[in-house]
């Protein structure tokens, strides 16, 4: 799978000038370039198997310190909305109606 990975990235890339390899085809995002992708897939497969297989110390870039994203009102695998934090589920909620006594 690595090595179909990796001819795939080799077979996208042929052909491609260093200039055209460096430029920013979306405006919006001037670090989104096809030698910044290859650098990522390059520093990603080092740290899997270098860093986490087989234990050497991490080398790279510098990796982002930033918390985790706040996940409140996510999405859950399988596609429901998942109930910020401290709020109960939604069967919960259900269940809770139909035990209370009906108001008058």
């Amino acid at each position: 799978m690595l090595d179909y990975a990796r001819a795939t990235v080799h077979a996208k890339c042929a052909g491609i000038t260093e200039q055209d390899a460096r430029r920013a085809p979306l405006p919006g995002s001037p670090l989104t370039t096809i030698s910044g992708l290859v650098s990522h897939l390059r520093w990603v497969e080092y740290g899997w198997f270098e860093v986490n297989l087989l234990g050497a110390e991490y080398h790279g870039p510098a990796r982002r310190r930033t918390p985790a994203p706040d996940r409140t009102g996510s999405r859950s695998p399988r596609g429901r909305r998942r109930p910020a934090a401290g709020q109960p589920r939604a069967s919960a909620v259900g269940e809770s109606r139909r035990r209370s006594p009906p108001q008058q």
